[in-house]
């Protein structure tokens, strides 16, 4: 990198030291000109140097690149980021990186069915379709599964319940019995 960095430097002044030479001889032909037209000629042009060095310039994209490595990784609280974050993962094993506890158990059930086609499509679609997705909403992506909401539990007779109750009270108690005897 190090060889790279003093290749750039040396262009790069190979390149200054050109453009002045040539401003230089633009300078010389304007400033015979207006000596031949009785003009007073302009002041010679002078390049500023660089406010930047190369190392500095390395420096901002390594902390550029750093910053957004440390935010692809960290853990998201918004379900569509989420679901945008898994989607845009490039290989199923970073998938499975993804924090996703900020989906319920159906939502995850939904997005881990999905096939890789419509994975893309939701990569495509960005974080606000893919949080209008997860919540059943319309998103506006096409050729996306419904997700289904939870099969209600039936409620129980609350005369089972009781009857339960009982069976379980008569077991401990004929046990008991047992164990006594």
């Amino acid at each position: 990198m190090k060889g790279m960095l003093d290749f750039g430097r040396g262009g790069a002044i190979l390149g200054l030291r050109a453009m002045q030479a040539i401003l230089m001889a633009v300078h010389a032909v304007v400033a015979l000109l207006c000596r031949f037209l009785g003009v007073r000629p302009p002041a010679v042009p002078q390049i500023a140097p660089p406010r930047a060095t190369p190392e500095a310039i390395l420096d901002r994209y390594d902390s550029a690149l750093d910053r957004a490595i440390s935010r692809d990784n960290e853990p998201v609280r918004d379900a569509g980021a989420a679901v945008h974050q898994y989607a845009t993962a490039a290989h199923p094993h970073v998938r499975g990186a993804v924090d996703l506890t900020c989906l319920s158990d159906m939502q995850v059930g939904w997005l881990l069915g999905l096939s890789d086609a419509e994975l893309a499509r939701l990569a495509a679609a960005g974080p606000l379709a893919c949080q209008r997705a997860i919540t059943g909403k319309r998103s506006g992506i096409v050729g996306l599964p419904e997700m289904q909401p939870a099969a209600p539990q039936p409620e129980a007779d609350p005369r089972e319940r009781v009857r339960e109750a009982l069976r379980d009270r008569i077991q401990d108690t004929s046990g008991r019995a047992l164990a006594a005897a």
